[in-house]
């Protein structure tokens, strides 16, 4: 008895460190697997919280998670819905994704990263934010520290002028 007593503490601390259960993201997924924005928002409200987030958590193995609040930033008042999932010791290998809405739920602005080494092996950034004309999309992409690129272009998706 004494022996399954001293095996159960770690496993029950362990437990505790595997979960982050949270708001359940998979109910606010359409057909085509988007978010619905509306719901997101709906379902915020009626929590009354500040923000929603799910994920799960392996000490030094994984990590992933989900979250959607208001925008924490000096731009214009919205949501931000952000993702991350990382692998091995410290987040060796990993992403992050952030998709900015303004209040209305206008689409603005997407930022992604992913990266390995902590970024010094490789990562590669990008960012594509809604314009009048169409889509800026910055690119940065590094290997090892010593190769890589920086871009910006342009989708022009405006109407061609008569």
């Amino acid at each position: 008895m004494r022996a399954s007593l001293r095996l159960a503490f770690p496993l029950a601390a362990f437990a505790t460190l595997v979960g982050c259960a949270g708001y359940d993201f998979g109910r606010a997924r359409r057909p085509d697997g988007s978010y619905d924005l509306e719901k997101l928002k709906a379902d915020l409200k009626s929590s009354g919280r500040t923000s929603m987030s799910d994920g799960s958590w392996i000490p030094l193995i994984h990590f992933a998670s989900t979250s959607f609040g208001p925008t924490r930033s000096d731009g214009p008042a919205g949501y931000t819905l952000s993702k991350m999932s990382a692998y091995g010791p410290l987040f060796f290998v990993g992403s992050r994704e952030e998709h900015f809405f303004a209040a209305d739920g206008t689409h603005l602005e997407d930022r992604a990263i992913d990266w390995a080494g902590w970024g010094t092996l490789w990562f590669d950034r990008e960012e594509r934010v809604e314009t009048k004309r169409g889509e800026r999309i910055s690119t940065d992409w590094r290997v090892g520290l010593v190769f890589g690129s920086q871009g910006v272009r342009y989708t022009d998706t405006a109407p061609p002028a008569r």
